[in-house]
């Protein structure tokens, strides 16, 4: 039973980054205007636009999603797993 949760998991966590860069790719206002980048910004200043912060986190979520897709082949592709889901939980919140 664990090895069908964990095959499970390996192909529905890279969809849901992937899906989720992409529709902030669609969105990039959303993620601008987002309470969690205004914490962001307030914590470590003016860094970039929001607009420009907004892509490098879509870029970054589509990028991870497909790393997770190219680990599937090899035995270590669970360990990108747990820690982008942890980030994508995170982001969320």
């Amino acid at each position: 039973m664990g090895n069908i949760a964990l095959a499970i998991g390996r192909v529905a966590i890279p969809i849901v980054f992937i899906v989720s860069g992409v529709a902030k790719f669609l969105n990039v206002s959303g993620i601008a205007n987002h309470p969690g980048l205004t914490n962001f910004m307030n914590a470590f200043g003016e860094i970039t636009s929001r607009t420009t912060l907004g892509y490098i986190i879509a870029t970054i979520e589509v990028v991870g999603g497909h790393f997770c897709f190219d680990r599937l082949q090899n035995p270590l592709g669970g360990d990108c797993v747990t820690p982008l889901h942890r980030l994508h939980h995170h982001l969320r919140t």
